[in-house]
């Protein structure tokens, strides 16, 4: 039950248009994602954290153009709870979470800084804070960017065959993940691969999935948990490409 709520309050910090399934998008140029296309890790070992603060890079790459966004999000206990003003430092530079109607907290890029939070070439280490809740731990580390090398986007995947995806990262986190996610929202997600650089899906796998667009995605990240493991601080990259599957 703790893990679905983890996973339910990560979804509703990065949804912007709400999270139900059939609003989901393949759309990767839409910034406005729901958070089915935002996959962050859910496992950390032991007892889920209830209060969870991440901070997410993610890169994309446009006819040989990468844009870098940088977003973050916090909740407090289930239900979620007002905990004042919520801050994530990077480089120096603080940038204040919005509070949603729900309580949950979400930093995304505006007009005066459309590429939101700012990072290192390699990992940047950043820093949380929470006028009403204090963290014992406030650091985490958020890797450096990510590119995914296999499938190459807008390729045909067959379903019938395993896929491998693969991927390069600098200044990886601790830990590495991958999901495919289809046109319906549906997805397979394949966390805690350690330091690997690549990940199979296999056939069956992929045949519970539908035909069509779909979404590959990989991701690094480290995590450090808080507060006797009431809290986790997340930091992970995110990279993605858009794929055919058959």
């Amino acid at each position: 039950m703790k893990k679905t709520f983890l996973l339910f309050a990560l979804m509703i910090m990065f949804a912007v248009v709400g999270c139900k399934k059939d609003e989901s998008t393949t759309d990767p140029g839409n910034t406005n994602q729901n958070s089915s296309t935002t996959p962050t890790p859910t496992d950390f070992g032991g007892a889920t954290p209830t209060n969870v603060l991440a901070v997410v890079r993610t890169s994309t790459t446009y006819v040989g153009v990468t844009v870098e966004l940088g977003l973050a999000a916090a909740t407090f206990g289930n239900p979620p709870q007002d905990k004042g003003v919520v801050k994530v430092t990077s480089k120096g530079t603080d940038y204040t979470l919005t509070k949603q109607s729900n309580n949950s907290y979400v930093f995304n890029p505006e007009a005066l800084s459309p590429q939101g939070i700012g990072f290192n070439s390699g990992s940047t280490e950043v820093t949380f804070s929470a006028a009403n809740y204090s963290l014992i731990n406030t650091k985490v580390f958020v890797p450096g960017k990510i590119t995914v090398t296999a499938p190459a986007a807008e390729t045909s995947v067959p379903r019938a065959s395993n896929l491998t995806i693969s991927w390069t990262v600098s200044g990886a986190g601790s830990n590495n993940a991958v999901m495919v996610i289809d046109k319906d929202g549906k997805s397979i997600f394949k966390q805690n691969l350690g330091t690997a650089t690549s990940a199979s899906v296999t056939s069956a796998e992929l045949q519970t999935l539908s035909s069509g667009s779909a979404i590959v995605y990989a991701i690094s990240y480290n995590y450090i948990l808080s507060n006797n493991n009431e809290a986790v601080l997340i930091g992970e990259t995110v990279a993605f490409n858009t794929v055919n599957l058959q």
